[in-house]
């Protein structure tokens, strides 16, 4: 699979509760596949039942550490890089 072979260069790391390229945290991966699924900020924010601010706080963090401007390019470089599947 995408992600067993990226495994190596990006390891899942339980002390620091992080996985996927990076250190994206298990909320910021979470939230990626929302971004993915096509949900709002504001859907996201429902469905995991935190605040508006907080689910943006984590998609500028996922921009940072992807090195991406936009929702678009955050999905397509997670796929390149195994963290959302193909």
């Amino acid at each position: 699979s995408a992600v067993r072979k990226n495994a190596f260069l990006y390891p899942y790391n339980r002390e620091n509760n992080v996985t996927g390229y990076e250190n994206l945290t298990i909320t910021e991966n979470s939230i990626l596949q929302y971004i993915e699924q096509g949900y709002s900020n504001e859907e996201i924010a429902k469905t995991m039942n935190i605040k508006l601010t907080t689910v943006k706080k984590h998609i500028y963090n996922i921009y940072k550490k992807l090195d991406v401007k936009s929702r678009v390019q955050a999905v397509q470089k997670g796929k390149l890089l195994g963290i959302l599947t193909k």
